[in-house]
């Protein structure tokens, strides 16, 4: 399963339908930044990353750490 059906499977179930969702990827096409966007994701992470990019990544998501 890739992050976009992941994704998917998560907005599909109304019980999960809020749950923060950063898709990490290392193909970052716009087809995946177009289908990301219709399905709400909530931010996004290209490989390879360093570990100040991730907690930047998760606070625009959660709010500060």
């Amino acid at each position: 399963m890739n992050g976009i059906t992941l994704l998917r499977s998560i907005r599909a179930n109304k019980l999960h339908h809020d749950i923060g969702f950063i898709l990490v990827t290392g193909r970052c096409g716009p087809e995946i930044i177009e289908e990301g966007g219709r399905l709400g994701l909530n931010n996004l992470l290209r490989k390879p990353f360093a570990l100040r990019d991730l907690r930047t990544a998760i606070e625009a998501v959660v709010g500060p750490l």
